[in-house]
């Protein structure tokens, strides 16, 4: 009746009255023997109003009638998805073989309608609830299957992104959903595995990582000859899942690795197909695992590491040296953004980093110090270790600002001196506020000396400098 007398609020009212029907009719009367029989019937009306939908979305009607419809039938697939997953959780059989439904109907719907949204709604919408399935997966006879399953919708994923952009000799810049749906569908295999063999098989996890950045290598070999677009996208993944799988070797902080190394390689990737959108997801992703690395910094070192030889400075040094990889790599790109805004950006930010790095190890080395006097019942030797660190900090800072005063005069580059000047301005403020107030006279007088030197020598350097009609100022 809805279409043949052109009556779309008929099949958004269908569709209400259904799912008020069904709803209560699962709290009524329900009971578990029923749940395929249900699924059937839900999988039935799930096809009806996605007719219903289809024939709304052809005609292409903006009537507001024929809006709200569409409006109200564009939630029957995520109802029916929901109410299948919570149906189908207790059978594990059934839930997998749903989740390969769902993917392939999924997929093929948007194969068929050229959206790459939809295959991103659709790994999103089967990934993440399998993601804590495979968590909490108690039976070890579904290992097998549980492993195949990923490794199943994952190869689904890739058959079409392969399908959608290998006959595409289309030029300039690659769909922002194509590169977020190549890169989220790269990744959720091995966190999903990864997941899977935490509490199981941990000791696989590196190993795994490693065997995928191979595969995603080797998948970049291919692309070259199949789908050239897509080559870039392949070797982001491979270097993104090497620098995890260095860090997760040494049970090192692997999200943080990951989400800066997936950021500088989008990086790369934005610079090379000129996309300003990518490149702000890449700021993004460098800037939260940035700013993971340097909470895990800021955190009290564990007692069991060695200052320097430990995991978190093997995550930050990995970082660091991306975050320079980066900028060296768009040093003379002809964009003035990219060269510019874009490079002081990331400069700055390793930079910050591994000033970081240096204090965490400092306070790493003095803490431990102190913890062995203490226990061998010498406070005294307990608080001049903190004086000492003290002490240490502020002329290291100062050391460091003087480099980069150093760097930016001799490589020409004004944010370095810049940065060197704040760091300065953080150093003389510490002398003042805590150095001279909270340490003993020989302390303070070997802080007050290190850092005054070393501003004096900066001063020479700025001399220097201004001498030199040839240095931009």
């Amino acid at each position: 009746l809805a279409r043949r007398h052109a009556w779309p609020l008929l099949s958004a009212g269908s569709y209400v009255c259904t799912c008020a029907l069904v709803i209560a009719w699962f709290f009524s009367s329900y009971t578990t023997g029923q749940w395929l029989r249900t699924e059937l019937f839900l999988t039935l009306f799930v096809t009806l109003f996605g007719y219903l939908l289809w024939t709304l979305l052809v005609t292409r009607s903006w009537a507001l009638q024929a809006q709200l419809s569409v409006a109200a039938l564009t939630t029957a697939p995520l109802a029916y998805h929901l109410a299948s997953l919570i149906l189908l959780n207790p059978h594990p059989a059934a839930w997998l073989v749903y989740l390969v439904a769902f993917t392939v109907a999924g997929l093929v719907i948007a194969q068929r309608s050229r959206t790459p949204w939809v295959r991103v709604a659709v790994l999103l919408l089967a990934g993440l609830p399998n993601l804590a399935w495979l968590q909490a997966l108690p039976d070890r006879g579904w290992y097998a299957a549980a492993v195949v399953s990923v490794f199943v919708l994952y190869g689904l994923h890739l058959a079409a992104q392969w399908e959608s952009t290998s006959d595409d000799a289309a030029q300039g810049e690659i769909p922002l959903l194509e590169v977020v749906h190549t890169q989220l569908n790269g990744l959720w295999l091995p966190v999903s595995l990864y997941v899977f063999l935490d509490t199981r098989y941990a000791w696989l996890a590196p190993w795994m990582v490693a065997a995928l950045s191979s595969w995603n290598g080797a998948l970049a070999g291919v692309a070259r000859r199949l789908a050239p677009r897509t080559t870039l996208q392949f070797v982001a993944l491979s270097a993104t899942l090497a620098a995890v799988a260095l860090v997760l070797a040494f049970d090192g902080p692997a999200v943080a690795v990951g989400w800066a190394a997936e950021g500088v390689v989008l990086g790369w990737l934005a610079v090379r197909e000129r996309s300003r959108r990518i490149g702000i997801g890449s700021g993004l992703l460098i800037g939260l695992g940035s700013t993971q690395l340097a909470l895990l910094l800021a955190a009290s070192p564990v007692a069991s590491d060695v200052p320097i030889f430990n995991s978190r400075t093997l995550a930050a040094a990995l970082i660091v040296a991306l975050l320079s990889w980066l900028a060296w790599r768009i040093r003379d790109d002809p964009a003035v953004t990219v060269r510019g805004q874009a490079r002081t950006a990331v400069i700055i930010a390793a930079n910050l980093l591994c000033l970081a790095l240096v204090s965490a190890e400092i306070h790493a080395f003095f803490s431990g110090r102190g913890a062995d006097s203490a226990i061998a019942g010498a406070p005294t030797s307990a608080a001049a270790a903190d004086l000492a660190e003290q002490v240490t900090l502020s002329v290291v800072w100062a050391m460091y600002a003087v480099a980069l005063i150093a760097a930016g005069i001799r490589r020409r580059y004004a944010p370095a001196r810049y940065l060197a000047i704040a760091l300065f301005g953080v150093t003389v403020a510490k002398v003042l506020l805590n150095d001279i107030a909270g340490l003993d006279r020989l302390h303070r007088m070997l802080s007050v000396l290190g850092v005054g030197v070393l501003l004096v020598l900066a001063s020479y350097l700025y001399q220097r400098m201004a001498a030199d009609t040839t240095v931009p100022h």
